[in-house]
């Protein structure tokens, strides 16, 4: 896919803009680990006299490239940035046969992977791929190539493969550019043969292969990535000549990533959303993967854009990550689905705010760490709102919304109350949580909207995986304001409290030098519940409390 055009034309009179493919140069960011494209999306951004444009193209897996006509000189009127995104991973399948790689291999949707690993197979040619095609062919436990055809069938050449005892079925695409097709009619069913497709060009050598006698291929089949490239580059201003970026561990971060489900049965999801420095929305989509997983992730470090990261449990959870920057070189971790879970707000979400005399506030209820985390599991888990003006209540709610009209434009003192409860089947851990702000709020000026000053308790505290912390853990909780709140003040010291008895009593926590607290749990104690008191020199407080915060081992 290719970006053809002239982004600095003035139309004053008659222009001819040569739109010239024969021009372009290639866009990629190389990666030092083997990898193939999973996402991809090429944009620019125009704007000029106050009007800005953004065009994109997400590709996926449809192209194999992309590309741009370069322009000679920069543009010297108005702003433009060229973009180009890439998710990358391990490639699914690696073929390989005596002659050298296949490198346009591309797993299909709805299959049964080959296990991880190297596997040499037979490889045999199938024609169309009909039954027929495998009468007196010793396809059993083998590699078939065969050609597609509209005539015959996606589904019915995998069946009539599967059927042959075929282990691996590999397609020679009959179209130009790259398919991911459905091997499968019913979307809950995978095909019982693992499928591979290739271009006409590459299909087209490996079949002449496969019908010579004792052929065979090696394969390289990855079920799950261990790794995976988050890439974004742009160039401000110009498109030159040279686009092709030497990703490193130089000028790439390190993310260490955890994914750490309380239903293991479950599947699940993630992505890496970018947010550029020139749009005011991010672009992306959600990827499966195994929802108990470790994964090594690098990320681009340019500068311009932020990522802000979003992972979910099929029907049960869905966390998003605060929108981050990396630093080049740098290394951190991110832990997915652990204690401790409470409601809990950050700049990737929605922020409480005042229009006016009206009141919004989407305050999900399970978030770890620094994510807002959301419950989709509504049988087991159950959250109210509600907010006061004095003792006064303008407005209650159940889920995570609540929202109220403000009986005066003055300042007043206003309470919002979150109680959040979920079954033990769902998670042992944050069996209730009572969260309490209140803050003051007065009518916007100049009819805007002004974020409200709910302070945020952010804990961090070590779990294992199975979400159980030493009994002499020492943890931090800081006190966090939302961004760009009106009203807010400087945070004070919080008050720390632990329970080992469900509640039924509490230990405040003395800070260390470093601001940082240890439990000292009884050995008998299974559970630790947590709270905390805080406010800021304005006089907005929280107090929140988490039931069965975490497991203690």
């Amino acid at each position: 896919m290719a970006l053809l055009g002239d982004p600095n034309v003035t139309l004053d009179r008659d222009r001819t803009v040569t739109l010239d493919a024969s021009k372009a140069t290639r866009i990629e960011m190389t990666t030092p680990q083997p990898t193939e494209a999973t996402y991809q999306r090429l944009e620019y951004n125009r704007s000029m006299g106050g009007a800005s444009w953004r065009d994109f193209m997400e590709t996926q897996t449809a192209y194999d490239s992309l590309w741009a006509q370069p322009v000679a000189s920069k543009v010297t009127h108005g702003d433009f940035y060229l973009g180009a995104r890439w998710r990358k991973g391990k490639p699914g399948l690696g073929v390989a046969t005596r002659t050298g790689e296949f490198s346009d291999v591309l797993r299909q949707n709805r299959v049964t992977p080959l296990p991880a690993g190297r596997h040499r197979l037979p490889l045999v040619y199938a024609g169309d791929g009909t039954d027929s095609a495998y009468r007196g062919l010793l396809a059993r436990g083998a590699a078939v190539v065969v050609r597609r055809s509209a005539d015959v069938g996606d589904v019915a050449q995998a069946l009539a493969a599967a059927r042959a005892g075929a282990r691996l079925l590999l397609v020679v695409n009959d179209r130009i550019g790259r398919q991911y097709l459905d091997y499968a009619d019913d979307p809950t069913q995978l095909a019982s043969v693992d499928v591979g497709m290739l271009s006409p060009d590459e299909g087209d050598r490996l079949a002449h292969q496969a019908r010579a006698r004792g052929a065979t291929v090696t394969v390289e089949s990855s079920t799950s990535s261990p790794y995976v490239y988050d890439l974004m580059r742009t160039w401000h201003n110009e498109i030159p000549r040279d686009l092709v970026v030497k990703g490193s561990a130089r000028n790439l971060a390190r993310v260490d990533e955890t994914f750490v489900s309380p239903d293991p049965t479950r599947g699940g999801g993630e992505f890496r959303f970018d947010w550029p420095t020139y749009s005011a929305w991010g672009i992306g989509m959600t990827m499966r993967l195994p929802v108990n997983s470790e994964r090594t992730d690098w990320v681009s470090t340019d500068g311009a854009y932020q990522w802000g990261q979003e992972a979910y449990v099929d029907s049960l959870l869905y966390e998003i990550a605060p929108r981050t920057s990396y630093r080049p070189g740098s290394s951190q971790t991110q832990e997915w689905f652990k204690p401790v879970t409470r409601p809990y707000l950050n700049d990737n979400y929605r922020a409480p705010a005042r229009s006016g005399d009206r009141l919004s506030f989407d305050i999900p209820g399970y978030g770890g760490g620094a994510r807002v985390g959301m419950s989709m599991d509504y049988d087991r888990s159950k959250e109210t709102l509600a907010l006061y003006q004095g003792t006064t209540q303008l407005a209650q709610g159940t889920g995570t919304i609540v929202n109220a009209t403000a009986p005066s434009a003055s300042p007043l003192p206003y309470r919002l109350v979150v109680h959040t409860t979920r079954d033990a089947s769902f998670s042992p851990y944050s069996s209730a949580t009572a969260t309490e702000w209140t803050f003051t709020s007065r009518a916007p000026r100049d009819d805007g909207q002004d974020v409200l000053p709910l302070l945020q308790p952010n804990w961090t505290l070590a779990t294992d995986k199975a979400g159980r912390a030493t009994r002499d853990a020492r943890f931090a909780v800081g006190i966090e304001q939302l961004e760009g709140a009106v009203g807010e003040g400087k945070a004070c010291a919080p008050r720390v409290e632990a329970s080992y008895d469900d509640g039924h009593s509490w230990q405040r926590l003395a800070p260390a030098r470093d601001h940082s607290f240890q439990l000292d749990a009884p050995r008998r104690a299974d559970f630790v519940s947590l709270r905390v008191s805080a406010r800021d020199t304005a006089g907005n407080t929280v107090t929140q409390t988490v039931t069965r915060a975490v497991g203690l081992k």
